[in-house]
């Protein structure tokens, strides 16, 4: 079980610190390791690196390797070889990200033009997903189902809450990096800067114990 923040919000910037021009580089010489993520019509140029997860090209979500439960495959996950070949970002994730057990860990990249189609990856609202803008060019957006934009920033890291349908549209002729975090716990650390966040930013919300999210 792990406590989850529900809210009507629909994101949070978290004040943490990282190398993330460092890190960036660090995805982007991995960038021949990429593989398509979620390839449909609507959606193209999204790819993805799994840095912790069940292998370092298996980043799509448990039941496409057979699990029925994701407590299961969180079990099996690991800190693939490709964390030996990103040093900065690993430590970072070990050492400075509040979180003791991590699910999906990946560097997300969305191709010059791509698009990732309009979407929703929850039935609960929950400020949960971590998005971690290593780079953000200038014509990338994120876009709400009703129109609204975020432009994040580069170093940024933003709690994003999927119940909300989103889309993100990479108009730049530069490939746009991010890495996105999946907890498996609820540290001490975690929830101090969600509270000091939602205090800042004026978003209210509560934790609730989730045994395993439908």
């Amino acid at each position: 079980m792990k406590e989850y923040y529900h809210s009507e919000g629909r994101y949070l910037k978290l004040d943490i610190a990282l190398p993330y021009k460092e890190m960036c580089a660090e995805a982007f010489a991995l960038i021949d390791k990429f593989s398509s993520h979620r390839g449909d019509e609507d959606s193209h140029g999204w790819e993805s690196l799994t840095i912790h997860g069940l292998g370092w090209d298996k980043h799509e979500n448990y039941d496409a390797y057979g699990y029925k439960k994701g407590k299961d495959a969180s079990n099996d996950m690991i800190w693939t070889e490709i964390a030996d070949q990103c040093p900065i970002t690993t430590k970072w994730l070990k050492d400075v990200f509040p979180c003791n057990k991590y699910g999906r860990v990946r560097f997300m990249l969305l191709r010059a033009g791509g698009k990732i189609a309009l979407h929703s990856d929850s039935s609960i609202k929950l400020i949960e997903n971590i998005n971690v803008a290593l780079n953000n060019p200038v014509g990338c957006k994120w876009v709400w189902g009703d129109g609204k934009e975020i432009i994040m920033e580069p170093g940024g890291v933003y709690a994003m809450n999927l119940h909300y349908h989103h889309s993100v549209i990479n108009e730049s002729n530069e490939d746009r990096m991010h890495m996105i975090i999946a907890r498996h716990d609820a540290t001490s650390g975690w929830k101090q800067l969600i509270e000091d966040a939602a205090s800042k930013q004026g978003i209210t919300g509560e934790y609730k114990v989730i045994d395993e999210l439908p």
